[in-house]
């Protein structure tokens, strides 16, 4: 073989090596790039979801979006109570868009952390583990008055379901600060959930444990620190009936918080907060 012949096959054969080479870094690149297609979204849901969980944005009808701009939740409080006295009328909008990057796992989190704190100061009775598997609803809505009167700002929560064969857990959570509004806890079992020997009965059937919201009031205050409020006065009391606490503002707005359970032939269930299901349409 020639010397020309010797170097032809010698470039030749760098050639295919070359061509190998690439070949296999071509491979090798476009799987980089379907393992960076698979696994980017994730941690890019996460960090939109550590930034969206405690910085809020909120959205009303024509997606205008607002600061944060209440520097406690006793304020959010406030607003709340001063739109449901002057009858100005709430709305809550959903807000779809951040349901499908919710982080479910950082929600139910906080959801557990918020019922270890009402657990330690004996509002719950028993402890509650809510498992993100079990969380069947996981809805996000901004509160906005429908007149418009300047006073309210957006508040956004979210609304959150468990359910398991025994029982079914709604909250509504504050975004910002975390605080679990309302919670409704409705047992789908005949047998004793809680003590009702003090209990009387209603009209409708129901069998409403007695002294509840005045045992658990001082304690709901404390969860809620609405002592806290500085802006003006802030009174509260047990109202007649025994089965609500009135909270009032600057001596002028008055809002409700349960805390009871009812017992019928059919389910129990306890409700705690302000109900917010009955306040605002959703």
């Amino acid at each position: 073989m020639s010397r020309y012949e010797d170097r032809y096959q010698g470039r030749r054969k760098n050639f295919h090596i070359r061509q190998t080479i690439y070949t296999v870094l071509g491979i090798f690149f476009i799987i980089g790039l379907f393992g960076a297609a698979m696994v980017f979204p994730g941690y890019y849901s996460r960090f939109y979801d550590q930034n969206t969980l405690n910085h809020i944005s909120f959205s009303d009808v024509n997606v205008t979006t607002y600061e944060a701009s209440y520097n406690s939740f006793v304020e959010k409080l406030h607003a709340i109570a001063r739109a449901w006295q002057e009858n100005t009328g709430m709305r809550a909008i959903r807000t779809n868009e951040l349901e499908e990057t919710a982080n479910r796992t950082e929600l139910t989190r906080i959801v557990k952390k918020e019922l270890d704190k009402l657990y330690k100061l004996s509002v719950l009775d028993k402890q509650m583990n809510p498992k993100e598997k079990r969380l069947v609803h996981c809805e996000r809505y901004t509160i906005y008055e429908t007149k418009e009167s300047g006073g309210m700002k957006g508040i956004s929560l979210w609304k959150l379901v468990y359910e398991t064969s025994k029982r079914t857990v709604s909250f509504y959570l504050d975004e910002e600060y975390h605080k679990i509004y309302y919670m409704v806890i409705h047992y789908k079992e005949t047998k004793t959930v809680f003590d009702v020997s003090s209990a009387s009965q209603t009209k409708d059937g129901y069998t409403k444990v007695g002294g509840t919201i005045e045992n658990c009031w001082p304690l709901i205050m404390e969860y809620y620190d609405i002592s806290s409020y500085q802006e003006g006065t802030v009174n509260s009391w047990i109202n007649d009936e025994q089965t609500a606490a009135v909270v009032e503002f600057d001596e002028r707005y008055q809002i409700n918080f349960l805390c009871k359970g009812t017992n019928s032939i059919e389910f129990q269930d306890y409700r705690l907060g302000l109900p917010l299901d009955k306040m605002i349409q959703f």
